[in-house]
Formats: structure tokens, sequence, C-alpha cells
């Protein structure tokens, strides 16, 4: 399901009949807050023209570049999925379990879907699990019956301790204050590094929602910061003003990440349990790193 091409390439034909809507999201989510209808009032995907099974999507685009749909955007597709009688799936592996604020991303919008799936962070941070949710009559059409009640389990499967790892991660997420905690100090983070980093022209934007916060930078001709010249020719096509923050953030000893399909973006991730002191000792070294680049630029 993947809409990066180059993951797909060596190992198609994938899923059949999956209909990709990549290049209809990239084309609305900048311009038009990742719109569901275009200028003529027409709506993707076209479900009269298909029959469709199922809606798949992150409530925020992670590995996009952080992009957050409009106000309504995932409450029309679940309106059209009740529609359509088909299935609202949405992978909360980044942005769920309490990254931006709620244990859920999809409960800013106040919808409920019918699948969720979830993982890395349901382990706590210390071992693997993943996991999906739905809802009775969804499981017992999938795995009621007894040729099916094993279908999908696997050789670690259930794996007891990662199991009870999890259930603890969960205590600690649905504790008292712990989500209200996170959108707060995600609102500190916000702030301020729009208040530090607006002056300079090279930042375009700084998005997101709780402790899920992008970065976005201006590419720069600069032949100084250009990837040939820095003997990285393979990058070419990418900016590269957001891995020089993030390396200079590296020699601050804090990890940052480029969003995977937009190297425009450093994606910003504290730990659920960051303090002040922690934020704004970041907002200093990433303010100290913008300053660095814009010196040179």
């Amino acid at each position: 399901m993947n809409g990066f091409d180059a993951y797909k390439k060596h190992i198609n034909p994938v899923l059949a009949e999956l209909e990709d809507l990549a290049g209809i999201s990239r084309r609305f989510v900048r311009a038009e807050g990742c719109n569901l209808w275009d200028e003529a009032g027409n709506c993707y995907p076209d479900f009269d023209k298909y029959d469709v099974a199922a809606v798949v999507l992150e409530p925020i685009q992670v590995e996009a570049g952080i992009q957050l749909p409009q106000p309504g955007y995932l409450s029309g597709v679940k309106e059209l999925c009740r529609k359509h009688d088909a299935y609202m799936v949405l992978d909360e592996i980044s942005t769920g379990l309490g990254r931006t604020g709620p244990l859920f991303a999809f409960q800013h919008d106040d919808i409920v879907p019918d699948i969720i799936t979830v993982a890395k962070s349901l382990g706590g941070g210390l071992l693997p699990m993943g996991a999906y949710l739905t809802t009775r009559d969804i499981f017992q059409r999938a795995y009621g019956s007894y040729e099916m009640c094993a279908a999908h389990h696997s050789t670690f499967g259930g794996n007891s301790l990662s199991c009870l790892t999890a259930l603890k991660t969960l205590e600690l997420l649905t504790g008292p204050d712990f989500s209200e905690k996170v959108a707060e100090k995600g609102n500190y983070l916000l702030e301020s590094l729009r208040k530090r980093l607006g002056p300079y022209s090279i930042v375009r934007e700084v998005r997101g929602k709780g402790l899920l916060l992008g970065l976005e930078f201006l590419p720069s001709n600069h032949p100084w910061i250009s990837w040939e010249n820095m003997e990285l020719s393979e990058f070419m096509g990418h900016n590269a003003v957001p891995m020089l923050v993030m390396r200079h953030l590296l020699k601050n000893r804090i990890i940052t990440q480029i969003c995977g399909h937009n190297w425009n973006v450093l994606k910003i991730e504290p730990p659920l349990v960051v303090e002040k002191n922690d934020i704004d000792r970041f907002v200093d070294a990433i303010d100290e790193a913008v300053e660095w680049i814009g010196s040179i630029i």
C-alpha cells in the first residue's frame, strides 16, 4: 500500500486492485489543506466508480512532512465510508499512543474509525510490539470461525513479555493528566519554535500537534551547502538544509530525523515525558543551528 515507488518497484506486482491516491494527496495537502473535494465539487476517491472495501490513511501524514489535514477532513472520510459501506482504517503507528496529546490522533476530530493499527511505542521503547484494534463485529467476521481463528498468528505473535510491557505502557499513557501534559508541552514547544525561528527567511513553517512537530526549510542554492560540493552527489535533488541542521543538533547530543518522503522537513519527536527545561535547551540549540546556516547563505 505504500505510495513510495522506490519501495515497490523491485517487488511488483503488489496488492491488486489498489487505487493509489498519493498524487491526489500531494496536490491538495499544501494548497488546500488535504481537501476531499476539487474545485468542481468532485470527491476523492470516486466511490461510485469503484467497489471500495476500505480507505487507509494516517490522521497526520508523518513521513510526507508532518502534513496536517484541515478540520473536518477525517470526519468527511468517515462519512463517505459510512455512506458507501467501506471501512475506515487509520494507521496510528506514528501518531497514536499519546504522541499528539490524546491516546489517538483521530480523537482530535471526534470520530471512531473501523480499524486502527498501532506499534512501535506500544512496546514502551523496550520490546517489539504491534497490534490492530477493531470492533467486535469486524473481528468476528474475520476470525470468528474455527478455520480462521488462527489465520494471522505467527511464531512470535502474542509474546508474553511484549504483551506485559504493552499493558504497562498503556497504563502509564492513560494515567491522570498524562495527555493534558503532552498537549501542554507540545503547545509550548510549537510556540517557542515559532517565536525563535520566525525571523529566519529560510524557515518556511513550523507545524504539528502535541509532541509531533515538523520544521520545514526552504532549499538553498548556495554552492557552499550543495551536495555536490560536499561530495555527496547521490543526494542531489534533496534539500541539504535540514540535514545540516540535524547534524548540528547531533553535536549537541540531540537526535532528530528528516521526514523520509520529504527532505524539506525536520521531524521533531521528543519523549512524551520531556521537561520544559529540555525543550528550552532544544530550542536554543536549533536556533543556533539555523543562525549558523543563515550566516553561510
